[in-house]
């Protein structure tokens, strides 16, 4: 599994991308999006906004963060238990 960081200045530009191999990680059963949220919030990370490119086939549990959120899937919108939040786009 891949992870990718990109990193955008004040004006919008990229000015960094790194990518990273993740161990573990299986598949088989939809995804889970809650991590990435734990780990911003957990670190207190200061975060603008997060795009999450996803082929939609998982569930969120977490509730909306203070920061705007874009889901870009290939398949359907994530399930989201409780409200729906962020923007859904299909690509």
């Amino acid at each position: 599994t891949q992870s990718a960081r990109i990193t955008v200045d004040q004006q919008g530009r990229i000015t960094g991308v790194s990518n990273q191999a993740i161990s573990g990680g299986g598949g088989g059963g939809g995804t889970s999006f809650d991590p990435i949220f734990d780990y911003i919030e957990e670190e207190l990370l200061p975060v603008s906004a997060l795009v999450y490119f996803t082929d939609g086939y998982g569930q969120v549990h977490s509730q909306e963060p203070n920061y705007p959120v874009l889901w870009l899937t290939s398949g359907i919108a994530p399930r989201f238990y409780g409200s729906q939040w962020g923007e859904v786009i299909e690509v």
